[in-house]
């Protein structure tokens, strides 16, 4: 069996989006703590430091609260760690793979002529016999071992060799 390139690709596509959907199915439960952006002078009253936090900086904070820092207190927010980064690096890296398989299956493959016999000094020859009886991309002569032999180009994936 050989190999073929449209059923490798659907099977590596699959594959991405397995990998994608049960990476982003990870419930985060992280939670990020830094100092509130909006908050003025010292924390001195949980509630409204909360209410800053969720209602004002608008920065997925769920919750805020008064905490130590340094010989004072101030007001930190909290929020949930999020999975984007996760999900568009993942995301970024299956369209990068994508983009890297379309442009190595464009490019042309060779194959000796199985039409063409003898040595070949004739590049126009050989790729009008490439073109006309194999139904090649183009051909052209090139040196093989000590002598010289028609190659055939087809694009990768396509060639009967």
């Amino acid at each position: 069996m050989g190999f073929s390139a449209p059923k490798f690709f659907t099977i590596f596509v699959l594959l991405c989006l397995a990998l994608l959907f049960f990476t982003t199915q990870e419930v985060q439960a992280d939670i990020c703590k830094r100092r509130s952006r909006t908050w003025k002078g010292p924390c001195l009253d949980n509630k409204s430091c909360r209410d800053q936090c969720v209602n004002v900086e608008h920065e997925n904070a769920i919750f805020g609260g008064c905490h130590q820092d340094g010989f004072g207190f101030a007001c930190f927010s909290s929020s949930m760690a999020s999975f984007a980064p996760k999900f568009s690096t993942i995301f970024v890296f299956s369209l990068l793979l994508f983009f890297i398989w379309e442009v190595q299956a464009g490019e042309p493959c060779q194959c000796r002529s199985k039409t063409w016999f003898g040595p070949c000094f004739d590049s126009n020859g050989c790729k009008n016999q490439c073109i006309n009886q194999e139904q090649a991309n183009f051909g052209a002569c090139h040196r093989q071992g000590i002598g010289t032999a028609c190659f055939c180009y087809y694009t990768c994936g396509t060639q009967p060799c």
